[in-house]
This record gives structure tokens, sequence and C-alpha cells, in this order.
């Protein structure tokens, strides 16, 4: 068998609890079986997970564009204020 057709992870463990149960021994199987389950929500609760992070990130990247909007209007209408003070001022 080739490295490329090499069984990894919770396909691994899956193997080696059907070669326990072919063997006799079910109760490792159903340890190897558990194992390989518990793998796979660990990889689907990554993946959520990931995918949460990525949502927070694009929120984030649309809460600093607005905060910077924000900004700008509050430096425009300083300045418009600013303005308008001097002149009345200078009246």
């Amino acid at each position: 068998m080739s490295n490329s057709d090499r069984l990894t992870g919770p396909d691994f463990l899956d193997s080696v609890a059907d070669q326990n149960d072919a063997q006799g021994l079910p109760v490792n199987a159903a340890e190897f079986r558990q194992r390989a389950a518990d793998w796979r929500a660990d990889e689907q609760r990554i993946e959520e997970l990931e995918a949460y992070v990525a949502r927070l990130e694009r929120q984030l990247r649309t809460a600093d564009d607005q905060a910077r909007v924000l900004d700008e209007i509050k430096r425009t209408l300083q300045a418009a204020n600013d303005s308008t003070a001097s002149a009345t001022a200078a009246s």
C-alpha cells in the first residue's frame, strides 16, 4: 500500500475497529469506533469554530470601516462648526 492509499485519522481507527471485530475483540473495536466518532466530532467542531472566527473577522472589518466613516463625519462636522463659529465671531 502506498502512502497515498494509506488510511489516516478516523478512517484508520474505523479500519482498526473492523480488524478487532474480525479477531473477536468487540470491546476493543467499540473503543476504536468511539475514538473515530470523537475525532469526526472534533473535526466538525473545528470547522464550525473556523467559520465563526471568519464571520467575526468580517464583522470586525465592517465595524472598523464604520468607525472610520463616523470619524470622518465627526471631523467634517467639527470643521463646519468651527468655520461657522469663526464667521459668527467675525461679524
